[in-house]
């Protein structure tokens, strides 16, 4: 009786020892299994945007990938920047239904912290910012508890075994940081979708020349961006950089304005953008001279309005003749 229970007693110290690997063997298998199944999410999350035109947002992240859970059955996290996602990012866009608001934007306000501990406090010592970023998946990994939060469009991912990294769901629960993090930039996605160029272009490329006494006129169109919307109409924000170039043409007869309407002239000393859908350099001069003019527009969107020093600059160049 005693050698058998000696015998029952190594054998279930072994058990346990095989069942505890077998474990580890398996949370390890599912850990490598999940970050394969977010490999395929972002996969899916770029064809949504080629096919769409957009992120899909949170409620629909489900019905645009593959693999809505992990290998442990728990839900992805998964957060889209406001800008990129279906909601067309709260911009009222109207009618304006065709827009691609991941080639129209040229950042985001979302930022991926890798941290050093579990302090990750706003200093250089502490984290490693990289910002612009497009989306970001995560899983709670093997404990199953997910511990990566959106906190205003900072997301914080730590060290693998971080101490005491509170749960997403319960700050009162606090364990090992295990998660599995993965995400885009802005700069990849738009790569990867085909986004050609800057987000906004004019498609006006070279100005037709003008000539002494007759009357002149052509209009330079803005595309990309995040247009702001009047009805089905595309509108940008325009000024006029005031420099000797742009106020000599309008002192040899040329003038520019934001529509097809003569009154709504732009003012190169105007501080503020002027909203149109278009730029029109219209005049009739008896004062050209054999000479070139350069003209440098400033061309704002929508993402960019609260920002009179963020906007987009071209120079043309305007040949006038006698």
């Amino acid at each position: 009786m005693i050698e058998m229970a000696i015998v029952m007693v190594i054998f279930g110290l072994v058990l346990a020892s095989a069942s505890s690997i077998l474990t580890l063997f398996v949370n390890r298998g599912g850990a490598e299994k999940t970050r394969q199944m977010i490999a395929s999410d972002k996969s899916a999350l770029i064809s949504s945007v080629q096919k769409g035109k957009n992120l899909p947002e949170q409620d629909d992240f489900s019905t645009s990938v593959s693999y809505p859970q992990d290998s442990f059955n728990h839900q992805f996290f998964y957060y889209a920047d406001p800008i990129l996602d279906k909601t067309m990012s709260g911009w009222n866009l109207g009618d304006l239904t065709d827009i691609n608001t991941v080639c129209g934007s040229g950042y985001t306000n979302t930022e991926v912290w890798i941290c050093n501990n579990a302090t990750c406090a706003d200093n250089d010592t502490d984290r490693t910012k990289i910002s612009n970023i497009a989306f970001v998946i995560a899983s709670g990994g093997e404990n199953k508890v997910l511990q990566t939060i959106n906190n205003n469009g900072i997301i914080r991912v730590y060290p693998q075994g971080t101490d005491a990294i509170a749960s997403n769901s319960d700050t009162d629960l606090k364990m090992k940081y295990d998660d599995i993090v993965d995400w885009m930039s802005l700069d990849e996605l738009r790569s990867k979708v085909g986004c050609e160029g800057e987000s906004i272009k004019f498609v006006t490329q070279t100005m037709p020349y003008a000539k002494k006494g007759t009357a002149y006129s052509v209009r330079l169109y803005v595309e990309g961006g995040i247009p702001h919307a009047n009805g089905s109409t595309a509108e940008y924000g325009f000024r006029i950089e005031d420099d000797n170039d742009n106020a000599q043409l309008i002192t040899d007869g040329l003038h520019f304005y934001f529509s097809a309407d003569d009154a709504d002239e732009l003012k190169t000393t105007a501080s503020t953008f002027q909203k149109g859908q278009f730029v029109r350099i219209a005049g009739n001069s008896s004062n050209f001279s054999q000479q070139s003019y350069k003209i440098t527009i400033e061309v704002q969107d929508k993402a960019q309005e609260s920002n009179d020093n963020d906007y987009y600059t071209r120079t043309f160049i305007l040949n006038a003749a006698n």
